[in-house]
């Protein structure tokens, strides 16, 4: 069965009979373009156990039709919401859910007016759950955005040299992920060098590399309609004696994480081990971020591994594991890569080593 079908299939049968739900009203277009296939930038989904309408502008008259085969497309001269409400004015049900993440107060009270007398409920997110495990198509499309996110880096790693700025860095990695067959990147590039190192989302400047230097870069690409997430810190010119037992430490923290993750297992426990085991190295205050984070369509899904995450690690995820040590003045370290964990255990999707590099 083709695998919208198997998503439209599951979601009908195992929530919205579950709940009596009578349709879903989604606003969120990660969700949209997962349950659909369009990926356009306005659009509007309705689900129910008969229907799928999609609701966009004239400009993806012709993507809209193409990309959605299996619903109903409804082109809105004005307000989607309003355009959508008068179609299904006539339809049965009175019992209409809303993802509160994805809708803000205004947005809930004009839904109320317009579908009343059916009411619109607030409800938690379904699809944010089904994407956790991934379809065989999904992981295809994930493997090849990080065979394309690995060889950028190695490439990347090929390129740096003293005196070049994190900003000529960054440029060089989104402009090669582009000539390589990147859609777009999965957010934009972290690169950060010497003492700016420490900073854990910091953006790239003109600070020009130096020998001794940690050269932390975080990336991803899209291939297929799905994200790629990869970080690696390399050393230029030479190891600094208290970054490189920082690099250790990390390294070993991920080789922990890879050798304890299992199908079944808590995401907060594999935090808490990873995290312990840092702390006891002496480093705990420094590790202030999730140990890792689900990826598919978003390069931020569930599920979230971390000390509050309610999540399993189940069969059929893909997720990061990026442990990262962060001295305020002297720099940072992170080794990050997207995992897929199979029955039999972990999967790395990148193939570059994780052992410490000098260039």
């Amino acid at each position: 069965m083709d695998s919208q079908l198997l998503k439209l299939k599951k979601l009908r049968e195992e929530y919205m009979e579950e709940t009596q739900i009578d349709a879903l009203l989604l606003t969120h277009l990660p969700h949209i373009a997962y349950l659909s296939g369009f990926t356009g930038s306005n659009a509007l989904l309705f689900i129910s156990h008969n229907d799928l309408l999609l609701v966009t502008d004239s400009r993806y008259e012709e993507q809209a039709k193409n990309e959605c085969p299996l619903g109903n497309v409804l082109i809105a001269k004005g307000k989607l919401l309003e355009h959508l409400a008068a179609q299904i004015s006539a339809q049965k049900g009175d019992r209409f859910g809303f993802l509160e993440e994805h809708a803000n107060y205004r947005w809930v009270l004009n839904a109320r007016k317009l579908f009343n007398p059916a009411k619109c409920i607030g409800v938690e997110d379904p699809v944010a759950v089904m994407k956790m495990q991934k379809l065989p198509d999904e992981l295809r499309a994930i493997r090849s955005a990080c065979k394309l996110t690995d060889r950028i880096m190695q490439n990347t790693v090929g390129l740096i040299r003293p005196g070049m700025t994190e900003a000529e860095l960054a440029a060089e990695i989104v402009y090669h992920g582009s000539l390589e067959g990147s859609q777009r990147t999965s957010f934009d590039p972290i690169v950060v060098s010497g003492p700016r190192s420490s900073l854990i989302h910091g953006t790239h400047s003109q600070r020009r590399l130096r020998s001794g230097d940690t050269v932390l870069m975080d990336f991803g690409f899209h291939r297929g309609g799905y994200a790629s997430d990869m970080t690696r810190t390399v050393f230029l010119g030479k190891k600094v004696k208290q970054m490189a037992k920082v690099y250790d430490t990390v390294h070993s923290a991920y080789m922990l994480a890879l050798d304890t993750v299992e199908a079944g297992m808590p995401a907060a426990e594999l935090d808490r081990i990873v995290r312990e085991y840092i702390a006891e190295a002496g480093y705990g205050e420094y590790f202030q971020h999730a140990l890792g984070h689900g990826l598919g369509m978003e390069v931020h899904e569930r599920p979230i591994i971390s000390g509050r995450s309610t999540d399993t690690l189940e069969n059929g995820c893909v997720f990061t594991i990026e442990p990262g040590i962060y001295i305020p003045g002297a720099g940072g370290v992170r080794i990050e890569n997207t995992i897929s964990l199979q029955k039999d255990g972990p999967e790395e999707l990148m193939t570059m080593t994780t052992q410490p590099l000098v260039v």
